[in-house]
Parts: C-alpha cells; structure tokens; sequence
C-alpha cells in the first residue's frame, strides 16, 4: 500500500499557487495603473474649458467596465495569495492551534475587505444605459448631435426645452411623481400652424398647466407648471445596493412635423451632470441619493410610423431627461445587516465557548435566532414583492446555511461516537476556525456573480 505523505507534496504545491497568484496579481495592479495614467494624460492634452468634465466622464465611462473587471481579478488575486499562504502555514507548521487561528483570521480579513472593495466601487457605479442613449452634456456635443440629425432629417425645427424638477417621489415599487417646471422657446419666424404644446408619452397621468408667457425680441417662451406619474420597472436583483434612472421623456404634440426639441442650456448656471442642472437644488428624495442629471436623445422603436409618412417620423429622435438615483445604503444595513452580523456573532459565540451539558439551552437559542431570521426575510420579501431574487436574500441563505452547519457539528460532536479527527482535533477547533472564511467566502463568491 502507499501512503503518501501529504505535507511533503501540498507544501511545496501551495507556495508554487501562493507565488505564481502573487506575482500575477502584481502584474494585473501594473497594468491597471498604467492604463489610468495613460488615460488621465491624454484626457488632459485635449481638455478645453467647456468640456473638461464631458472628456473625463466618456474616457473613463467607456472604460469604465473594463476598470471594474481589473480591480475584480486584483481583488481575487490578493485573496486567492492570502489563501494560498495560509494553507500552506497550515501544513507546514502541521497544523498547529496559533497557526490556524491566524490563517482563519488573515482569510476572514482579506474576504471582508474583498466584499468592501465590490461595494465601494458598486456604489460609484454609473448604471445608465449610454448604448441605448445619445447623452447631451453640453453644447458642444449638443451641435454634433444637432448636424447629424439635419442629415437624416430634412429640415428639421429646433425648439430649445428646459425643466426644473422640484419634486420627487416614489410612492410604490412601479411608479414615480414628479413635480415641476417646463419651458420652451418658440422662435418668432416659426409656421402658424404648428401647436405650442409638448406632452410626456409615457406618463401614466400628467396634468400639465400654462404658467407664464414671455415675449423676447427673437423668440416667445411659455412656461408650464406640470404634474405627472411615470412607470418604473421594479428591478432589486442588486437590492441594497440599487440604482434607478428616472427617465421622463418629453415629446411636441405634432408629430406630423419635423420638430426636435433641444435642451435649452443657455437656461442653466451649470450643466455638468454632477451640478444637477435642471433639479432644485437641495432636493431630499426618501431612502434615495440623486447623483445626476442630464438630457439624452434616443431613437423610439414604436413599430408603426401613426399614419404619418414614415420619413418624418421613423428617425425624429426623443428627448429625454434623466436623474440618476442611488439607494441609501445606512437604513437597510441598519435594519437588516446589521441585524444578520449580530445573530451571526451570537451564534458564533456559542459555538466557541459551548460546553457539552449545555447543548439543549443551546439548541434553544440557535433556532430561536434562526425564527428571527425567517421572520425578517419574511418582512423583508413583502416589502419588495417582485418575483426577481435580490442579493440582500443571500445574506439570509448563507445564514440559514451556516446555522444548519453549526446543528450538524454540534450533534456530531457532542451526541454520536464519531471518532473524526477533522471534528475531534484540537476540541473542535477546524470547524470553529472555518466559521467565518465560509461564510465571507460564500458571500464574497455571490457578491461576484451579481454585480460581474
């Protein structure tokens, strides 16, 4: 029979994994810095005042997946060497109790700190759909959009439209009110037969109201006060880390004729995205961050022309005003993280310091904490009823699953005559050491499957 001697192949193996994960890792970070620099010079040898934020927000939003993606493979890099060195500490100081314990925490740390890294740089995340959209910030790339649209438009009229959100609200998961403001300029040398009115093709209920008329030497603006409801899709498979973009498209009532609207920027102060130009300043939305806002043109799909001769209406593209909003992370992970971290350190307490004539009290408490946490899944669920499984549910999953874990060791350990070394050694001590690197492990691994 041959025995193999195990220390003498894993170490020698697990420092090969350790070093060839460090030095790729090192490389990748290298290569990522590298890239940035790049980007940052050229940026600045074509910054001109007007658009120096517009270049550095498409240069790295174009980038900005793949940047992403780099700091993922750094990350995992990182752990996977930590992970390597750990195990090889393991084995070749043979297993000793100091040793585990340490390598147990330098895991724990690095999955923590791994899970953090994802976080962070989610909640800087821009999840606009830029693909779908023209994005206008400026006037600069507004002109450029202005010239291809009279290509494939013959003629068209250009009416400059503003808005001023002053209110905002989410009154259930599958709609938005808002309140505000909307004007337009009408130029004076305009046809007498095309209408001064707009209309949002979207909104499930809009009250639209004139507000004022102002006469210039070149043009009329009307303003309107408006109310209105717009659909949203409940998307929360990132729940608490969601975002949505309210998007309120704004379209003239003649749709016979060749009008496009154009965001009327000679009306804002600042028109950087971040700046929130057309948002009352200081706006508080429950529960909700905005982080932007700006006008986009996109190409509606409508798979009929109306009636309308078709080449005057099939390209006429829509204008659009987005504000991006970010859910505020504090109150879910007061009110429901914070909650899982305290169960699981419970939990994880007993397991430690359990002495054996104490298993029943303990059992107790252990499905006591597990009812607990059925309940506030339970209340969680109804308060997002969407068939879609969010990423705050795996939290629970993976404590249902490590508390089931916990019942099983115990058990094993304390009522059966199982003589397993993996159970018995060091009284418990490899079960208790993998506690936490499992379950950051897990959760480190779902975290990666659903925002990559």
């Amino acid at each position: 029979m041959v025995i193999i001697n195990w220390k003498k192949w894993s170490c020698p193996f697990l420092l090969t994994l350790a070093t060839i994960t460090l030095f790729s890792t090192l490389f990748l970070t290298y290569r990522h810095f590298q890239n940035r620099s790049k980007l940052v010079q050229n940026s600045k040898s074509h910054i001109q005042n007007e658009i120096k934020e517009k270049i550095k927000d498409e240069i790295f939003g174009n980038r900005a997946k793949e940047f992403n993606q780099n700091i993922l493979l750094i990350v995992t890099g990182i752990i996977l060497t930590i992970l390597f060195s750990s195990l090889f500490l393991v084995f070749f100081f043979n297993s000793s109790k100091t040793i585990i314990w340490t390598c147990s925490i330098a895991a724990t740390l690095s999955f923590l700190i791994g899970i953090i890294t994802i976080w962070n740089t989610v909640l800087k995340k821009d999840i606009f759909e830029k693909e779908k959209h023209t994005v206008i910030v400026g006037k600069t790339s507004l002109n450029k959009f202005i010239k291809i649209q009279e290509i494939e438009i013959q003629k068209p009229l250009h009416i400059p439209t503003g808005i001023f959100i002053r209110y905002i609200d989410l009154p259930d998961i599958s709609s938005i009110k808002l309140n505000g403001t909307i004007w337009q300029k009408y130029p004076k040398d305009m046809p007498k037969d095309i209408s001064k009115e707009f209309f949002f093709p979207k909104s499930i209920k809009s009250e639209i109201k004139q507000s004022y008329i102002l006469k210039e030497s070149n043009s009329t603006v009307i303003g309107w006060d408006f109310n209105c409801t717009i659909p949203q899709k409940p998307k929360y498979s990132k729940y608490p880390f969601d975002s949505k973009i309210l998007n309120l498209r704004i379209r003239h009532k003649d749709l016979s004729q060749n009008i496009v609207l154009t965001p009327d920027f000679d009306s804002y102060t600042l028109i950087n995205p971040e700046s929130l130009p057309g948002v009352m300043p200081n706006l508080e939305t429950k529960g909700w961050n905005i982080k932007k806002s700006f006008f986009s043109y996109k190409i509606p799909n409508r798979k009929t022309n109306f009636g309308i001769n078709e080449s005057k209406s099939k390209k006429r593209p829509q204008l659009h005003f987005n504000i991006l909003l970010k859910r505020k992370f504090l109150p879910p992970f007061i009110s429901h993280i914070l909650r899982l971290l305290v169960a699981l350190l419970t939990l994880f307490i007993i397991f430690l310091t359990l002495p054996k004539k104490w298993f029943f009290s303990a059992m107790s408490t252990v499905s006591a904490i597990l009812f607990a946490l059925i309940l506030a899944h339970s209340s969680l669920r109804n308060s997002y009823p969407t068939p879609e499984f969010f990423y705050l549910e795996y939290f629970y999953l993976l404590s249902y699953f490590i508390i089931i874990m916990v019942v099983i060791d115990f058990s094993l350990y304390f009522k059966t005559i199982i003589q397993s070394k993996f159970l018995r050694y060091e009284n418990n001590i490899i079960p208790k050491a993998l506690y936490w690197p499992v379950m950051l492990g897990l959760l480190f691994a779902v975290t990666v499957y659903t925002f990559y």
